[in-house]
């Protein structure tokens, strides 16, 4: 009796345990203050026709990433306001048709990092934008692109500065492939097709839009590391089986 529980044990306990191997996307920042890491993770759900089981954490430095240590953030990072203030985006629900653009702010704890939260009622658009980059420097609280180029998107400035914070670094083979970032844009600019030949003009517009910057020099992976205020990909070899940037 007492080997077969013995047994039990150990079969729950190896069951129970999640391996870093088991991430479709495990990203890793490390934050102004140097004190944590922030992970941004999603995962094969444990049962059949469920979504993918994704989220945010804020972890102290010195100890291992696991799903149930440190505290949750609830949002998408915007950016580094500065070292103690970081800036996310919630939505209540993901409306198709949300009655407006407007957000409530409010703000949070998680440790001693203050959280300002701005909550949208939904979003209802997406888009993905690409550009071609020459160089790279690092700044105080921003990255900036110099040398910029089209591939997708309008025409930008031929310098491009980002804020810290929700800035995503990609790497292929050990050298970068991509950096991108996410932004979310408001506008009464959405046109509704009603189907009956009508159109319903001057909609509330909520579009979370994707920018990919891609190098067109090498930069060597090592060379990257260890910036504060930027995700790393963790999983490369996952994460750049479908990158079609090189």
């Amino acid at each position: 009796m007492r080997f077969f529980l013995v047994l039990s044990i150990i079969f729950i306990s190896c069951t129970n345990e999640i391996k870093t191997e088991n991430y479709g996307r495990l990203f890793k920042q490390k934050t102004l203050n140097d004190k944590y890491f922030i992970y941004s993770y999603c995962r094969n759900s444990d049962f059949a026709f469920t979504d993918d089981i994704c989220g945010t954490r804020i972890i102290k430095s010195e100890e291992p990433f696991t799903e149930n240590k440190g505290k949750k953030i609830d949002g998408t990072i915007v950016k580094w306001i500065n070292k103690d203030t970081l800036e996310i985006n919630r939505f209540e629900h993901y409306e198709i048709y949300p009655k407006d653009t407007l957000f409530k702010i409010s703000y949070e704890k998680v440790y001693e990092i203050t959280l300002k939260i701005n909550t949208y009622k939904g979003a209802n658009a997406g888009s993905l934008k690409e550009y071609y980059f020459d160089n790279l420097n690092f700044l105080n609280s921003k990255i900036q692109f110099n040398g910029i180029k089209r591939k997708l998107g309008e025409k930008l400035p031929d310098t491009v500065e980002l804020n810290l914070g929700n800035i995503e670094f990609h790497f292929a083979n050990d050298t970068l492939s991509r950096i991108s970032n996410n932004i979310l844009k408001t506008s009464m600019g959405l046109t509704y097709n009603n189907g009956d030949g009508t159109y319903t003009e001057n909609l509330p517009l909520i579009e979370s839009i994707r920018f990919d910057f891609l190098p067109l020099k090498k930069y060597k992976k090592n060379d990257l590391l260890n910036k504060k205020g930027i995700f790393y990909n963790t999983k490369e070899k996952i994460t750049t089986a479908n990158t079609v940037y090189n």
